[in-house]
């Protein structure tokens, strides 16, 4: 494995080939963008959300705030809600968010029990 991981660290498109390894849904054997078969794999695990997904727009439109203002009342970075904006976050974050802005996520998400029952 490391004759080959040679030839990928000296490649002019190692991202591109690790873009197109990981998006292969049969995770093709062998070094590709530099990571093995096995690596990649633990990538694609760490990356999926452990549930559906919620959106920000809803809580970002029921705190009132910008989003400079509510990341600063969060303790987090603008960064990261405009992260959060397109991913979307998770139960745990919703639940947090909430409490800390003094809301209640059943009135921001319609189907919150739903999401809470799995």
């Amino acid at each position: 494995m490391a004759p080959a991981r040679a030839v990928c660290a000296r490649c002019l498109v190692l991202d591109e080939c690790r873009t197109w390894a990981l998006e292969q849904p049969d995770n093709p054997a062998g070094v590709w963008g530099g990571l093995s078969s096995q690596e990649r794999a633990k990538m694609r695990r760490a990356a999926e959300p452990a549930g559906r997904p919620l959106p920000l727009a809803p809580l970002e439109a029921a705190s009132r705030l910008s989003r400079p203002a509510l990341a600063k009342r969060l303790g987090v970075a603008t960064s990261t809600l405009q992260i959060a904006s397109t991913l979307g976050i998770t139960e745990a974050q919703a639940q947090w968010w909430t409490t800390e802005l003094g809301l209640r996520p059943e009135r921001i998400w319609p189907g919150w029990a739903e999401v809470l029952a799995g």
